[in-house]
């Protein structure tokens, strides 16, 4: 009799642990992405009206014209420069008049600082006919008018000084009244030095009373008070 043969083992099926719970992947969406999109503001071209439009164009046209101009011009001297100038100006002037020797260098330094500038204003006077005062001025820019209308039934007797030109009043040292109006034509400067302050350097320069007498010898009398001494392109 024949043993039977071992029997057939079934197959085996793996079972999951009661203690663990598969995780599953969330679901994927299947709805379609947003796309977020920039508001561009639809521009409406505006009408200008014309005569605008015109006045527009024509600022513009004289803003480049005068920058052209502008660019055309010589640079302005600084103001190191001006002063040098200046100071040029007189030492030629005292080197070519008696109060090189009348006065000292420290009478002659005192002498230019007093001198002050002065803009003015078109039609701006410094001294009227008939105004008993004392004046030297150095035009820096612009002119000067040297004007007598004193002369009833003459034309008025005028002169026109310009930059680089002195001009010297002298009618209270001279004790006479001026027959001349001094007056700026256009807005002009000027390095002048007044009475009051003449008279203040006259307390302890006494030599300055004769300060006619004391100018250079190119100096041009223009009337018994009125001193014009050209200096030419002095001042650069």
């Amino acid at each position: 009799m024949m043993n039977p043969g071992p029997e057939s083992s079934p197959p085996v099926v793996p079972v999951a642990s009661p203690n663990v719970t598969p995780q599953a992947l969330p679901p994927r969406s299947k709805a379609p992405r947003e796309s977020k999109s920039i508001a561009v503001p639809v521009l409406k071209p505006s009408l200008i009206p014309f005569d605008v439009l015109k006045a527009h164009q024509a600022e513009v046209a004289a803003t480049e014209r005068a920058k052209q101009e502008a660019s055309r011009r010589p640079a302005p001297p600084t103001v190191g420069s001006a002063v040098s100038a200046r100071e040029s100006f007189f030492e030629r002037f005292f080197a070519s008049s008696a109060l090189q020797a009348e006065l000292d260098a420290a009478g002659r330094s005192r002498l230019f600082n007093a001198f002050a500038e002065r803009h003015l204003a078109a039609g701006e006077v410094l001294i009227y006919e008939g105004e008993v005062a004392n004046l030297m001025a150095l035009v820096t820019n612009g002119s000067l008018a040297l004007e007598d209308r004193t002369r009833v039934g003459h034309n008025a007797n005028r002169f026109e000084i310009s930059r680089g030109d002195f001009v010297v009043s002298a009618a209270a040292l001279l004790g006479v009244p001026s027959r001349f109006k001094i007056w700026s034509p256009a807005a002009s400067s000027v390095l002048w030095l007044s009475h009051v302050r003449l008279a203040a350097l006259l307390k302890d320069y006494p030599v300055l009373a004769q300060l006619p007498r004391l100018l250079p010898a190119a100096t041009r009398q223009l009337d018994r008070d009125l001193f014009w001494y050209s200096g030419g392109a002095a001042l650069g």
